[in-house]
């Protein structure tokens, strides 16, 4: 399945093969930082025009990923697989769990924080990747991970925050699906729109 992607943004996969039943993945590799890192170097949150800045590539690679047949879900965005090179191109990184988006329960997968209720009930589809993004923009906002399961209302945490972006990320990390953008594509348009 990764073999076969070809998006900017995403590190290729060159080759794969087995040792003692364990699988080996090489991919090229993506020398920089992640977005963590970018904050820690900072020693402080990123401004909101910087977090968006970073944040729109990950949404053009995940509007990619889900227009696939059947859709690639990520199931893992979060700052610190997101990478920074050291030409400032933004990848996303980390596919371990990519899965395909087929409406059949999985496993429960995820980093607490950017994970949605459905996603930590098995249930992942596409939508939980933009929950996670939104939860993403939190983390890098606020200069923390967002707490499990549930996102506050931005303007909650940073009264300060631009109310129209706060709407934008507020509609991302929305607890019911239904709730959220329905597509990384609208989500990105809003972020370019604000």
């Amino acid at each position: 399945m990764l073999a076969g992607l070809d998006i900017a943004g995403v590190p290729r996969v060159r080759d794969f093969f087995l040792v003692d039943r364990t699988c080996y993945i090489v991919m090229d590799l993506v020398q920089g930082h992640n977005l963590e890192q970018e904050m820690e170097s900072q020693g402080h949150p990123l401004p909101p025009q910087r977090a968006v800045e970073l944040l729109l590539p990950i949404l053009d690679i995940l509007r990619e990923l889900h227009r696939r047949e059947p859709p690639l879900v990520h199931r893992d965005v979060k700052p610190a697989n997101i990478v920074l090179d050291q030409k400032g191109r933004v990848w996303l990184v980390d596919f371990g769990l990519v899965a395909t988006y087929t409406g059949v329960a999985r496993t429960r997968v995820g980093t607490l924080g950017y994970a949605p209720w459905e996603q930590m009930e098995g249930q992942a589809e596409p939508r939980s990747d933009l929950y996670a993004v939104g939860a993403s923009f939190v983390h890098l906002l606020v200069g923390q991970p967002p707490a499990p399961l549930q996102c506050p209302p931005l303007r909650d945490i940073l009264p300060e925050i631009d109310p129209a972006l706060a709407v934008i990320v507020d509609k991302a990390t929305a607890q019911r699906m239904d709730s959220r953008w329905p597509s990384a594509e609208d989500f990105a348009a809003a972020l370019r729109a604000g």
